[in-house]
């Protein structure tokens, strides 16, 4: 992930983070050779907070928060849209039993937090340099611990 990579270094300067990308890149450098920009700062999100799980300790009246406003896994993960589809389809079955807000908030957070939980820590713990050659040694000596990490992060929708 660049925004990982490259965070440390140019802070939030993208005209930074811009001539970082053509420095790794010379084919993105030719293609905006000549480019003029849309706007004065990119209208981008910056400093995704992945692991957030959305804990309502109040009541909420008719909101069902979907997606990202419930909850923010890795990327590399994957499971992004069908945690979105998921949380829409709970929050749908919610609104007609007529349950609140609440009670599709502690639904879905069950849920969600094992695998926005792993995701974090297995993608803090993969982004540490020196562990690095570690987990491609585990990964090569013992495949089915790839198998393990995959299904620990992914939403297990089958009941």
């Amino acid at each position: 992930h660049l925004g990982l990579f490259y965070r440390g270094r140019v802070k939030k300067d993208w005209a930074c983070l811009l001539e970082m990308l053509e420095q790794a890149s010379p084919i993105l450098k030719r293609r905006l050779n000549g480019a003029m920009p849309v706007w004065q700062k990119p209208l981008a999100v910056y400093g995704m907070p992945y692991g957030y799980i959305h804990r309502d300790k109040e009541k909420t009246k008719g909101l069902y928060r979907l997606g990202d406003q419930m909850a923010v896994i890795s990327s590399f993960a994957g499971d992004g849209m069908a945690m979105a589809l998921h949380s829409a389809f709970i929050a749908a079955g919610c609104y007609l039993k007529g349950e609140s807000g609440a009670v599709y908030h502690d639904k879905i957070y069950k849920d969600f937090r094992k695998p926005v939980k792993m995701a974090s820590a297995i993608s803090a713990f993969a982004l540490t340099k020196k562990v690095q050659p570690l987990i491609h040694l585990l990964f090569r000596t013992w495949p089915g611990s790839l198998h393990w990490a995959a299904r620990a992060i992914r939403l297990n929708m089958i009941s």
